[in-house]
């Protein structure tokens, strides 16, 4: 389960350079040549985590895969004893 958490992780942090290369792109459409393949390479990644997250047989609702996963409540509960 801790790889399933490695890989929430990694997920969040495309998920959110995705999104904040996304603004960047809409405010600054001079730049889309320049960085639209970046962009594009974040997005394959995040689709290509959330495929081995669920290849785990982690159950994933719509809203984590456009928020991204809650981590810090499973790690509140992993460390319960």
């Amino acid at each position: 389960m801790e790889n399933v958490q490695a890989l929430k992780k990694e997920y969040n942090h495309n998920l959110n350079r995705y999104y904040k290369g996304c603004n960047y792109l809409s405010e600054h459409p001079e730049d889309f040549d320049k960085y639209m393949s970046e962009l594009i390479r974040i997005k394959e990644n995040v689709e290509n985590l959330l495929e081995q997250i669920t290849a785990n047989n982690v159950k994933v609702t719509q809203k984590e895969i456009l928020e991204g996963f809650s981590l810090w409540n499973k790690l509140i509960k992993d460390t319960s004893v």
